[in-house]
């Protein structure tokens, strides 16, 4: 597109405008919220009555290109703030034209939501990623004694070496990369393209740096936290009815992959980068999976097994219950005779049961099965 010389000059004022603005950046209340397409029902879209196009002067008043792929989205007549900031592409974590500083100018323009405390944490971690720091996190909810700590170091030979410990609650990690942050952009970018460029929040954004020194991972005592790495991000629901559409929503959004499903805790979703892929978590609620198999971490057991015991008509044959772990992908089973006057179950035993045959939502568990599978035109 042509520009004369004082709408060159004004798509330059637009690009510092947007940096700058994400500097002075003000908190933002309001509901959590994740939110996607305007053209979803429960979507408040809030267009700005006065657009964001700055008129006056020689102004070339063809439609601008908003999208680094070619695609037009409107006809203004300059380029918006937010379109200048969708033409952006970075390649890098840190510095002002890395992804941190992206989020951090969407934040200033109101297309990322923060609010809360966990979610102002990471606030102030993209002004750490973005001016050159190292990364503070802190973690009130379970305490690191100076033994686990030591274990924990221990355990992983030199994969901690980066994570250092400021007081009790505070830690800092010196990390050069969050690949989650490049999937963030490409989620935003993807919801505003389809919202026609307009000004709407369409992503809250949570947690997505901790230390997690008090963690057992998954795969084993020499394997780090997920979130140490900059790999995983928590993100809250849709306003309050923490349905399938959250998922949904950002299937559609995210880049290609595979994608390995497992249980997480109650008050949000966990989406995490991993070799070919994501890792997604889902509680054990509504749409998501059945709380009968939820598996109490501290009690070994869940309401299932309680529900066997109850609708067994006598004790002369073995009963059976499915549960699922925190952090696990599979089913686990457990069996019971009855012993000594009551019910004696086993050791919870891996099945090869996938999770995503558990999802409650037929319309979720069809998505999340047929992820990464090119559609049918």
């Amino acid at each position: 597109m042509v520009m004369s010389h004082a709408a060159e000059q004004l798509h330059h004022e637009h690009d510092h405008a947007v940096d700058h603005a994400a500097m002075q950046s003000e908190d933002i209340g309001g509901e959590s919220t994740d939110l996607g397409r305007t053209d979803r029902p429960y979507v408040s879209n809030w267009l700005d009555e006065n657009s964001f196009a700055r008129g006056g002067g020689d102004v070339d008043t063809r439609t601008s290109d908003a999208f680094d792929d070619g695609s037009q989205v409107r006809a203004d007549t300059t380029v918006s703030p937010i379109a200048s900031l969708m033409q952006k592409q970075p390649t890098t974590t840190r510095g002002p034209n890395g992804y941190a500083q992206w989020l951090r100018d969407a934040i200033a323009l109101k297309l990322v939501s923060v609010d809360g405390k966990a979610s102002l944490m990471a606030k102030e971690q993209l002004a750490d990623l973005a001016e050159g720091r190292p990364v503070k996190t802190y973690e009130f909810h379970n305490e690191v004694t100076p033994a686990r700590e030591k274990l924990r170091r221990q355990q992983t030979g030199k994969k901690l070496d980066d994570t250092h410990r400021v007081s009790d609650w505070e830690w800092t990690i010196n990390m050069q990369i969050a690949p989650i942050l490049e999937t963030l952009v490409a989620v935003v970018k993807a919801r505003v393209k389809a919202n026609g460029g307009a000004k709407s929040t369409v992503l809250h954004l949570g947690q997505f740096v901790r230390a997690d020194m008090w963690f057992d991972p998954p795969d084993g005592p020499s394997g780090v936290p997920i979130h140490s790495t900059g790999s995983a991000v928590d993100l809250f629901f849709v306003g309050k009815t923490n349905g399938a559409e959250d998922v949904l929503h950002l299937l559609e959004d995210l880049p290609p992959g595979k994608i390995e499903v497992f249980r997480d805790t109650d008050s949000a979703l966990h989406l995490d980068r991993r070799a070919g892929g994501y890792g997604l978590g889902v509680p054990a609620m509504g749409d998501y999976l059945p709380p009968e198999n939820a598996i109490d971490p501290k009690t070994g057991r869940c309401p299932a097994q309680k529900r066997a015991e109850t609708d067994a008509s006598d004790h002369s044959r073995p009963l059976v219950a499915k549960g699922i772990k925190n952090h696990n992908g599979h089913v686990f089973r457990s069996t019971a005779t009855w012993q000594n006057g009551a019910w004696q179950w086993s050791t919870w035993s891996e099945t090869s049961e996938s999770l995503v045959d558990y999802i409650q939502s037929a319309k979720l568990r069809e998505a999340l099965e047929n992820f990464g599978t090119p559609k049918k035109t």
